[in-house]
């Protein structure tokens, strides 16, 4: 007879904190341009406070995390076109009281936005004269000068254009036959 144990694990937040440990309290992204949406940004930030399984989580403050969080938020701001963003980040610790076990801090990230970079001008190098004429023909380009740069807009024309083509008869046209050149 052989016996089978097997063990689960759990990524589930504890529900306590060490001893000395901070835990955050909050959260709050700011940025010096009106038009970033601070509230999409949120998504980039590692640790947010808030409930799990119908319980408030309890998170610890980390360094690293606060850190990785700065990165892929100005990594987040060059995908849009703001490609000198810094981004900063505090934790104003809120001391502990007597009947608290563990201090708490808020985690303040500011995002300097810097100038964006917008499209000057767009050149389509076709190698392939039918495809060419049959963009020539019949495609509305989304993309066009003026428009401020974002990766998320490259995507969609290069979807746009692949969905054309194949609707066209071009059925294993894909998306990664279509690259961009961006010159700063």
């Amino acid at each position: 007879c052989i016996a089978t144990l097997l063990t689960l694990t759990s990524c589930a937040t504890k529900n306590q904190l060490e001893p000395g440990e901070t835990e955050i309290k909050a959260v709050n992204i700011t940025a010096d341009n009106d038009s970033v949406d601070t509230r999409r940004l949120a998504t980039y930030v590692h640790q947010m406070p808030g409930m799990e399984n119908g319980k408030r989580r309890h998170l610890a403050y980390d360094q690293t995390k606060t850190e990785a969080s700065c990165r892929d938020l100005a990594t987040a701001m060059n995908n849009e076109g703001y490609m000198h963003a810094k981004v900063t980040a505090e934790c104003a610790v809120i001391p502990k009281t007597r009947d608290k076990r563990n201090p708490k801090c808020v985690v303040n990230y500011r995002v300097e936005s810097g100038t964006p970079y917008y499209i000057y001008s767009i050149r389509h190098d076709i190698q392939d004269e039918r495809i060419d004429s049959l963009l020539n023909e019949g495609y509305t380009y989304s993309l066009q000068a003026g428009r401020q740069f974002s990766v998320a807009a490259l995507n969609e024309e290069r979807s746009g254009i692949v969905r054309y083509l194949q609707d066209r008869g071009y059925y294993k046209f894909n998306k990664d036959f279509i690259r961009y050149i961006a010159d700063t």
